[in-house]
Formats: structure tokens, sequence, C-alpha cells
């Protein structure tokens, strides 16, 4: 039998079955392999959505610096970072305690109102830092290297070793390049001056205390306030691990 002209496929010389055509839809995001933003190697926080924070749990926070920031630790460049402290100290739900700037990052205790205070006031902080460093010394771009990882204190020893780790922290940094400061030794880019929990020692007195100025007094949690002094005041003779 001869098929008819008009039911005849032409390239082939035989019948095709239709065969229905699928059509591709372009898609973004979702859950699919290369979907969402793209991490940067040396990034170590990722972009998620941030656990529901208590205002009665400090936080301690760490904001890492890229590697072309300048050494924070500059005499001019601290002075930078203490106008910034100083304004943005409080307000919003965010209350800044404690802090310790070292050469390519930073340590903060703080106090949020909630999740929201805290992403804002962080936000604000870091665009305020970026810019008063890059003015003093000339430069210009991104200072912050990857978001800032804050960890909530729960207990009072954690808040206690969170404050010793911070206040301490060049005599950590010193140790672990062999170096040993001298007890009475006290960090000039810290809080230290404005901190008014270290125990009498009968050799060593503690830094000189003076006025806050770039740090404010607890007031949400208990535990950064007085909790944390049930298990002693800071020696000046401890180190943090």
């Amino acid at each position: 039998m001869v098929t008819p002209r008009k039911f005849r496929n032409r390239r082939f010389g035989r019948n095709r079955p239709n065969v229905q055509q699928e059509f591709a839809f372009r898609t973004w995001g979702g859950k699919r392999k290369g979907a969402g933003r793209p991490k940067r190697s040396n990034e170590t926080m990722p972009h998620g959505v941030r656990p529901v924070h208590s205002r009665h749990r400090p936080l301690h926070v760490t904001v890492r610096m890229l590697k072309s920031a300048p050494d924070l630790r500059q005499e001019r460049v601290m002075a930078a970072i203490r106008s910034v402290f100083a304004k943005a100290r409080e307000g919003g739900g965010f209350r800044l305690t404690n802090y310790s700037v070292q050469r390519d990052h930073l340590h903060l205790i703080a106090e949020a109102s909630d999740r929201v205070a805290l992403s804002n006031a962080m936000r604000s902080l870091c665009g305020s830092l970026a810019r008063a460093v890059n003015r003093v010394v000339g430069r210009r771009g991104q200072l912050v290297a990857e978001r800032y990882h804050a960890r909530p204190l729960r207990l009072p020893t954690e808040v206690r070793r969170a404050l010793l780790y911070v206040l301490r922290n060049s005599h950590h940094h010193e140790q672990a390049h062999g170096n040993y400061l001298p007890p009475w030794h006290y960090d000039p880019c810290s809080s230290v001056l404005e901190f008014d929990g270290f125990a009498v020692h009968p050799e060593f007195p503690p830094p000189p205390l003076i006025p806050r100025a770039t740090t404010v007094e607890p007031r949400y949690s208990y535990l950064l306030a007085q909790g944390w002094k049930k298990y002693g005041l800071i020696a000046i003779t401890e180190v943090p691990r």
C-alpha cells in the first residue's frame, strides 16, 4: 500500500509519529546546583536566616576584615574606630559593652533587644567603620570581609570566658607567637580601661578605670551585668586559652 503524499515525511520518506515537544522553562534560584548567591573562598559565615535572639542573652560578635584592609591597630585608624564606637555604642535596641580591636578583626561583647535590632545595628556599624577607616588611610571600597559571627552567651561561665577572651585578647595572640606579656599589660586597642570587673591582686594593680566613652553599661542581660561575677572577678594574671 502506498502512503499518500500528504502524510509522507518528506525528509525520511516514511511516516513520522506526532510527538509533543517539551518546552524548557528558565528558572532562577530554588534548590538546584549553582543557585543562590555565589560563596567566596574565604567565607565562613553562610547567608542564612539568623536564629531568634533573646535580649537576656549577651552576644560575642566577631567581625573580620578583608586581606587588603589596613592594620586596624594603627594609632590613627584606632582613633577613627573609637569615634565610630562612641556614636554607635547605644541605640535602636543595641548596646556595645566591651570590645577588642586586632589587626584584621574585631571582637565585641554586645546586647541586642532582638534579631532585627542586632542586624540593623551591625549593618550600620560595619558601614560606619568602613567609611571612617577608608577616610583615614585614603582607601575606597569594601572593608568587612564577610557576615559577622554572633554567638549568644547562655551561661554565666560562657559570659566570663568571653569577657576574659575579649579584654585580654592581646595576651592570647602574643602567646600564640611565643611572646608573653606581663600581667599588668593592658591592650590600648580595647575597652579594658572602661571595665570594672577585675579582681584585686596583692602584687599587680588592675588597669586604671576611666569613664565609659566608647561603651555602655549592660542593661538587658543580668548575665552580663552581674551573673558572671558569681564565678569570680577576672584576675589580672588570667590569660584566655
